[in-house]
């Protein structure tokens, strides 16, 4: 096990790379990627509580299925919700959207040069009627936000780079929301930032350092990445994050009345990794809150080494009352047999979208290529 201190002893360019390690196995931090897989096929658990839905037939790569055909009306969510009553107060995965079916790739895969280069870090917001998807492109070491539209969620406009943002070779991880008349991103540059936009292309700059590293010898001390943002409206904004001590990952949060400068509240993690043998016994990273019927959801990267070393990541989810406490739930969204997102499913970015809930997810590939995919789930409104 790599130590803490060979991590606080790391150059810039360093750094960068073991930040990029929970994208690549924690062990390959200080390396250069290997050629091995992060996991050498499917990865389910026997201990996991899996929840996910397999796909339809034909598999990840079947033809594209409708929104309006996956995921019903709001008055027909509503009757389904009616009728899976007992199913909600036993488990509410239906209620909560955890019973995913997997829709494919969101667009053809760019052309990548090297393993574990790709789209990846997904966030999704509305506004005024469609939906604005940013996203990471990484090519080694440089890590970029791209920006695309859609008005159904399905079919998307071509990515195009973002501008305004300030930043060396990362910039990266973006979490997106929209007030009248303004986008507001947060997003990390080897800490979190905040800059806002008129038409989520063209950003300027608004903050520098809006969260920045922990104390040494806290869980964030070598790194905050990952911001995940939800407006309280005029209770100001709250945020969690990926934080990074060199041996694991886990999520922090934190609070700011401008979404200019964040207090950790607490300041310890409010989820780390689970026992031995769990889904996510190696570190959980990458969260994705949405607030909905009184309480918090989370879907989260889940790093599992308790069948394999490098293991995978998988998309889990958790709930809370309070956004501090979580219960986990269980594996979201398997590994497939084979295809875009055979040996890692991550970065989840969830909304509610037409009577149900749109996942965007980053897939690892058996070509060791990340992609972004589609995951719709049928939910209470």
């Amino acid at each position: 096990m790599l130590m803490p201190l060979l991590f606080r002893r790391l150059t810039s360019s360093s750094l960068r790379a073991f930040l990029e390690a929970l994208v690549v196995p924690l062990a390959l931090a200080c390396s250069e990627p290997s050629a091995e897989p992060p996991d050498a096929g499917p990865h389910a658990g026997a201990d996991a509580a899996v929840v996910t839905g397999e796909g339809d037939a034909g598999g990840w790569d079947a033809a594209p299925i409708s929104l309006d055909a996956a995921i019903p009306g709001q008055a027909d969510a509503a009757a389904a919700c009616v009728a899976a009553e007992q199913w909600t107060r036993d488990g509410g995965y239906l209620q909560d959207g955890w019973n995913w079916q997997k829709r494919g790739l969101v667009w053809p895969a760019q052309p990548t040069p090297d393993s574990y280069d790709g789209d990846l870090a997904p966030a999704l917001v509305e506004a005024e009627g469609a939906l604005h998807l940013l996203f990471t492109r990484k090519t080694g070491l440089v890590h970029r936000i791209w920006h695309a539209t859609s008005i159904d969620g399905e079919v998307w406009t071509a990515p195009a780079q973002v501008s305004g943002l300030a930043g060396d070779t990362m910039i990266a991880y973006p979490s997106v929301i929209h007030e009248p008349g303004r986008f507001m991103l947060w997003f990390d540059n080897g800490r979190i930032d905040f800059a806002q936009s008129v038409d989520g292309l063209l950003w300027t700059m608004a903050a520098s350092g809006a969260l920045d590293r922990g104390a040494e010898g806290t869980f964030d001390s070598l790194g905050v990445l990952y911001p995940c943002v939800v407006s309280n409206g005029a209770a100001g904004y709250t945020l969690w994050y990926s934080g990074l001590d060199g041996v694991t990952g886990a999520v922090g949060r934190a609070t700011s009345g401008d979404g200019k400068s964040f207090t950790r509240d607490p300041t310890t993690a409010v989820l780390e990794h689970g026992p031995a043998g769990s889904w996510d016994n190696r570190a959980v990273t990458q969260p994705c809150v949405v607030r909905s019927a009184g309480r918090y959801l989370l879907w989260y990267g889940a790093y599992d080494t308790s069948k394999t070393d490098p293991g995978p990541y998988r998309v889990a989810s958790a709930e809370s009352a309070d956004g501090v406490a979580w219960t986990r739930r269980g594996v979201a969204l398997e590994l497939a047999p084979s295809g875009p997102d055979a040996y890692s499913t991550r970065d989840p970015a969830v909304i509610r979208w037409r009577g149900g809930w749109l996942m965007v997810y980053a897939g690892l590939g058996d070509d060791l290529r990340y992609r972004l995919l589609r995951a719709t789930s049928q939910a209470c409104p």
